[in-house]
């Protein structure tokens, strides 16, 4: 990835296996705003969401190289 879009971290969600969740792109409740901050839902909306609490914590806790905050 790095080659090619220069991607030099990445989040990586596990997702509910046999649930639609697996499905449910990242960029449906995770968004880059700039280049230190990254826009999610409230911890409460990602589990109403379906979201796992081990994919909550994992994006929660997501830094970026150059990132300071993860803004929810």
């Amino acid at each position: 990835m790095k080659e090619y879009l220069g991607a030099t971290n990445f989040i990586w969600l596990d997702g509910v296996p046999g649930l639609d969740i697996t499905d449910f792109h990242i960029d449906g409740f995770a968004k880059f705003y700039d280049q230190s901050t990254i826009i999610t839902m409230k911890e409460n909306d990602l589990e109403e969401w379906g979201v796992p609490n081990k994919d909550i914590q994992t994006l929660l806790k997501a830094k970026m190289p150059w990132a300071s905050r993860i803004s929810t």
